[in-house]
């Protein structure tokens, strides 16, 4: 290559960078705004009018990772634990 392609290249290198940070501060702010809104969310389910508190935000079930977020959405796994009486969970 030549120091005219290399230096065309560099340009190009840089310009990608750049685009690539502004696109990870995007990334890195929405994060932080999900983080603080999950937070302060109690981390609380309901299974057959009984609500239980979910003592982790994550965990493993069955060798699977299980977050928070996902178990509020699955009512077959909430149920599953449940009745197995996963230690996961405490009556409230």
């Amino acid at each position: 290559m030549t120091k005219e392609e290399l230096e065309a290249k560099v340009s190009e290198l840089e310009e990608e960078n750049k685009t690539l940070l502004e696109e990870n501060e995007k990334l890195q702010k929405k994060l932080e705004e999900e983080e603080k809104a999950s937070s302060t969310e109690t981390p609380v389910i309901t299974v057959d009018k009984q609500k239980y508190k979910v003592l982790s935000r994550s965990f493993t079930h069955k060798g699977k990772s299980i977050k928070f977020e996902d178990l509020k959405k699955d009512s077959e796994l909430q149920k599953s634990l449940v009745e197995s009486g996963s230690g996961i969970l405490q009556k409230v």
